[in-house]
């Protein structure tokens, strides 16, 4: 995620806390907090998605992130890279489809 980060064209990190609202919000908390949380709470979930079509008039990205499901409230952590980014790192981690 470390490396996503360094080479991502954006990072968003966001919230969700479903005893007050449900949509999620921005939060105060930085990147690094919410790593952190993200590795403390075993119920955390990575991805790393391939996306096209949603956002940007069309454009492909990969999506690198975590959500804190586990920890309440549950913490985003979103890394957009390019498609070349992503089919870098892709190569480098030797990351299979699921």
């Amino acid at each position: 995620m470390k490396e996503a980060m360094s080479v991502s064209e954006s990072v968003l990190v966001d919230m969700l806390d479903c005893s007050s609202f449900l949509a999620r919000k921005p939060t105060n908390k930085t990147v690094d907090e919410v790593f952190q949380i993200g590795l403390e709470d075993r119920a955390t979930a990575y991805h790393f998605i391939y996306r096209e079509g949603e956002i940007l008039g069309g454009s492909a990205y990969f999506d690198v992130g975590l959500s804190t499901m586990g920890h309440q409230p549950a913490h985003f952590l979103w890394i957009r890279l390019s498609v070349d980014a992503g089919l870098r790192l892709i190569k480098k981690f030797k990351l299979r489809k699921l």
